[in-house]
């Protein structure tokens, strides 16, 4: 049986390890103006049926978000996924 040095074969899937970093470098230049038309848009393209049909419900949703950072990011992995899937 030959031992195979994993490390040296090169993995085609590698630049996804720099996705995070490449959309932080992305969002801190954005203008404040851009950044809330990506999240407004990014919330729309998403949750624009379930806003219509019940705005009372995403009203509460969006208010329970703004509470905290925590809350924030635990209402909008959508945004989350989106950035990395930008780069």
């Amino acid at each position: 049986m030959s031992s195979i040095n994993n490390r040296s074969h090169v993995n085609h899937l590698s630049y996804n390890a720099n996705a995070p970093k490449k959309a932080i470098y992305r969002i801190q230049s954005q203008t404040n103006a851009e950044r809330s038309k990506f999240i407004i848009d990014t919330f729309v393209s998403f949750f624009e049926d379930g806003i219509r049909d019940n705005p009372k419900a995403f009203h509460t949703r969006f208010c329970k978000m703004t509470a905290t950072p925590f809350s924030f990011y635990r209402g909008s992995a959508v945004l989350f996924y989106q950035e990395l899937k930008v780069d």
